[in-house]
């Protein structure tokens, strides 16, 4: 008999929870907007997708939840989040004491990196980095068939590494990370920097004419329809992309990167950009070759990696 997990994946504009197999099958799932107002009314939300999961499927042994932002994660405390309002934040006690179910809490990318590598783009890969491109940008780690998270669990903060020292002020407060070039907010600040300073575009009519309604999803859909500006600021995030994508390749020397997230959707649109960026700059020839590809399980590939993560710190074998 299969066993059933939850598993939550908390990001800048969504909370996604589903009831997830241990052969990584998503039987049910949910959404519910990101609050961003303060952290306990954030915390609650989280509370409510559990709660109504396991009203659907209430045989589940176990809970993970995946977070984007720095994650104690042996104490399952969520120190700081550049894009939510939540800092030293006791969520696994906050989630076991409601349920009563074993909790696990790690960073979104980790567990993300986990479901991709177990049942999406990443399969028999020994040695993978794995790169959300969403709201902000996260990242985790595989060595040798297993999450790397560092000393403190603090490993894999890709979208902090900084590619331009000269560059834009990030979430983090520094300057010039990977996210304030590339990521979802960076694509969409670009956008509407240009139009607002007379640059003509369709993306504005996309956005209802409204400078301040335009979105990164917006900026890929005009891009995709032959538009020169969406097309240049996707190029730009690619190219910021690349250089990041080099520095992991020299490195981790991985056998794969794979690239998810939301604004993945943008396709070669932002990864021939970034493929171009990493063979001019990765030091080792070999590496030259190392495949860049697209994720395959979607937006879903947080919530069965958080799910996979609770499996097997229960003890559980995953089917990967």
């Amino acid at each position: 008999m299969r066993k059933h997990l939850i598993g939550v994946d908390i990001g800048g504009t969504k909370i996604m929870g589903g009831v997830v197999d241990d052969g990584g099958n998503l039987l049910t799932s949910l959404g519910k907007p990101t609050p961003t107002t303060n952290a306990r009314v954030l915390v609650e939300v989280v509370k409510e997708v559990i709660g109504e999961l396991l009203t659907r499927n209430p045989d589940v042994l176990g809970i993970g939840l995946g977070v984007a932002g720095l994650v104690d994660w042996e104490e399952g405390m969520v120190i700081f989040s550049p894009n939510l309002p939540l800092k030293e934040v006791p969520l696994r006690e906050e989630v076991r004491s409601r349920f009563g179910l074993p909790t696990f809490v790690d960073n979104d990318a980790n567990v993300a990196a986990l479901g991709e590598w177990c049942y999406g783009a990443g399969g028999g890969a020994s040695n993978l980095v794995f790169i959300i491109l969403g709201t902000g940008i996260g990242g985790g780690i595989i060595i040798d068939g297993k999450v790397y998270r560092g000393t403190r669990g603090y490993a894999g903060e890709i979208g902090h590494m900084v590619v331009d020292p000269q560059g834009p002020l990030c979430g983090c407060g520094n300057y010039g990370c990977l996210e304030a070039l590339a990521s979802g907010q960076a694509i969409a600040a670009r956008a509407k920097e240009a139009i607002a300073g007379g640059r003509a575009s369709s993306i504005l009519e996309l956005a209802g004419g409204k400078v301040e309604d335009i979105t990164a999803k917006t900026v890929t859909t005009a891009a995709g329809k032959e538009d020169v500006l969406g097309r240049e600021i996707l190029s730009e995030a690619g190219r910021m992309l690349g250089i990041g994508l080099a520095n992991l390749a020299n490195v981790f020397d991985p056998e794969i990167i794979v690239v998810g997230g939301g604004l993945a959707e943008a396709g070669e649109l932002i990864l021939s950009p970034a493929r171009e960026e990493l063979e001019k700059r990765v030091m080792n020839l070999d590496s030259r070759g190392v495949e860049i590809v697209q994720a395959k399980l979607g937006t879903e590939a947080g919530v069965i990696g958080a799910a996979t993560m609770a499996l097997e710190e229960m003890g559980g074998a995953a089917g990967c």
